[in-house]
């Protein structure tokens, strides 16, 4: 059995078991998207808390963080595809010299 998971927001290769995207409901994640995870649960968990307290809606947290994990997905896939684009145009470009 081989010890590579795959991170479940960019996709790529990681040794052992990643990172706990908690509070969004993927798998594990990389160290680098672990950044982002983390970052995203700091800032946002006060403004989640301070939505509740006022709309009093006790799964306000797990639809946010549903949500913004959707959109961390999104804005991989969309950076990937544009390096992908900007890749194809420079191997044109050089062909073209």
């Amino acid at each position: 059995m081989s010890d590579k998971n795959v991170c479940c927001i960019c996709e790529k290769e990681m040794d052992g078991v990643g990172c706990s995207p908690t509070p969004f409901k993927f798998s594990r994640v990389c160290n680098t998207c672990d950044s982002y995870v983390s970052a995203t649960r700091i800032t946002l968990t006060p403004l989640v808390n301070s939505i509740q307290h006022i709309v009093g809606y006790e799964k306000t947290s797990s639809y946010l963080f549903e949500k913004i994990g959707l959109m961390l997905k999104m804005a991989h896939s969309l950076k990937r595809a544009q390096k992908e684009i900007d890749e194809e145009m420079i191997k044109e470009m050089k062909e073209d010299e």
